[in-house]
């Protein structure tokens, strides 16, 4: 009988271990730090100050994208019990979930010395990469700071001002941020469109506008660059400027990306059943081209939408290319031999060498529409835009020029012999429906 009621009550304690804690990392879960944070609060002594930091880690999805869930799974734990040794017994350390930690910092004083105290010693364990079954992988973090009563009087309002700090931090690479009443008012718009985005992902509210491209050798308009649009419920028409940030700052880049794709191969495949021979454009973002199974990715879907790979250009940046060369090189030899066509956009604007630009495997270089607004005007840009052409052509690539928006332009580089041309000098972004009607105007294809 003893035994029994001791076995009981073991279990029972069990059970409330696994009900407050994170299977994975045994660190306290939210629901025992948000019991932390209230206990704490109803417990702070007249005038006393409590601490809490937000900390998100940077690019740990292409860790598990790239090396799978297992590799990305050990490095939470190592993470884990380095910031607990790392951190004072009072203070309470919990995973949230995924890559989302939090601290609470029991203050004795000054609630901002503590942190900026905290953020320095985590900085000191994000410094040397851990080695996680014989694999040295770094991490980077994000972390956002809220104060007890500076910013907030409950647990709930801390949280979420320290979400909208952490935001900041991310969005701004400053690697971590306090709560300013002043960020509230924009934030909280910026955070929405965040909330939302996954959802409209699903239910289908981003949607493609076309910019056409003018093949100056042929005079014939056969390309086309798909430019995503997200058509809000209640916003109406959000730029991309407004939420494609906010998606490369998460994971949502890559479902984003996956999506536009399955939206141009779909258009242009309705394109060519009606006879139309128009290739698609598609812009990549620097973890399509550091993930490992995008190549795959991109087959499937020309298989699923029969498209011919040669109708699918999909254009990079210097800066995406730059961030790991050795991988952003593999994932474009493995496109280009899909037979799928590749630019490198933004030309002249990044940092990448001419023996990288002659080693991958580029069918297209773009240049800056920077370069190209002022070329009438700027004898520098003149130069540059002569000698991008010139030597796109010495390493056989086409070469286009964006942003162009007047007819002496035009004319300026037909001269120089470029051989594309894209910007408002044509037409702006169009629903498929409207390119149609504007391509009929033009007696074009």
């Amino acid at each position: 009988m003893l035994e029994d009621i001791s076995d009981r009550k073991q279990a029972e304690v069990d059970l409330l271990h696994r009900t407050l804690h994170d299977s994975l990392t045994e660190l306290p879960n939210r629901i025992c730090f948000h019991d932390a944070v209230t206990q704490s609060i109803a417990t702070a002594p007249p005038g006393g100050e409590l601490a809490i930091l937000l900390i998100d880690l940077d690019r740990f999805k292409e860790i598990n994208d790239t090396l799978g869930h297992h590799y990305g799974d050990l490095l939470l734990c190592e993470f884990a019990a380095a910031l607990s040794r790392q951190l004072r017994p009072p203070d309470t350390i919990a995973r949230l979930g995924g890559d989302e930690f939090a601290v609470l910092l029991q203050v004795d004083g000054d609630a901002a010395a503590a942190a900026k105290s905290a953020v320095a010693r985590i900085d000191d364990l994000l410094a040397q990469p851990y080695q996680v079954e014989g694999l040295p992988l770094s991490v980077e973090a994000s972390i956002g700071i809220a104060r007890f009563p500076h910013d907030g009087q409950d647990v709930d309002e801390l949280l979420q001002h320290a979400d909208i700090a952490m935001y900041l931090a991310k969005a701004s690479g400053s690697g971590h941020t306090f709560y300013e009443a002043s960020d509230n008012a924009q934030d909280r718009r910026r955070l929405g469109l965040l909330g939302e985005l996954r959802r409209a992902i699903t239910e289908r509210e981003l949607v493609l506008h076309y910019q056409p491209k003018l093949d100056l050798r042929t005079k014939r308009i056969d390309r086309v660059e798909a430019l995503v649009r997200w058509q809000h419920p209640t916003q109406g028409l959000v730029p991309p400027v407004e939420f494609i940030p906010l998606a490369e700052q998460t994971g949502l880049i890559n479902p984003l990306t996956l999506h536009v794709l399955d939206e141009a191969l779909a258009q242009c495949r309705q394109w060519l059943d009606e006879g139309r021979d128009i290739s698609v454009s598609v812009n990549l973002s620097p973890r399509s081209l550091n993930d490992s199974g995008f190549p795959a990715a991109v087959a499937e879907r020309l298989r699923m939408h029969s498209v011919p790979a040669e109708n699918l250009l999909l254009e990079v940046t210097e800066s995406a290319i730059i961030f790991d060369p050795t991988r952003a090189e593999e994932t474009l030899r493995a496109l280009s031999g899909l037979g799928v066509r590749l630019a490198l956009d933004d030309f002249g604007t990044g940092h990448s060498s001419l023996a990288l630009l002659g080693r991958l495997p580029l069918d297209q270089i773009k240049i800056d529409r920077s370069f190209v607004t002022d070329l009438m005007t700027n004898p520098g840009n003149d130069v540059i835009v002569r000698s991008i052409i010139s030597l796109g052509h010495q390493l056989g690539l086409e070469v286009v020029g964006e942003g162009v928006e007047t007819n002496e332009v035009t004319a300026r580089l037909k001269q120089y012999g470029c051989d594309i041309l894209q910007g408002y000098t044509l037409t702006p972004p169009l629903p498929p429906g409207e390119l149609e009607h504007w391509l009929e105007e033009q007696q074009l294809p």
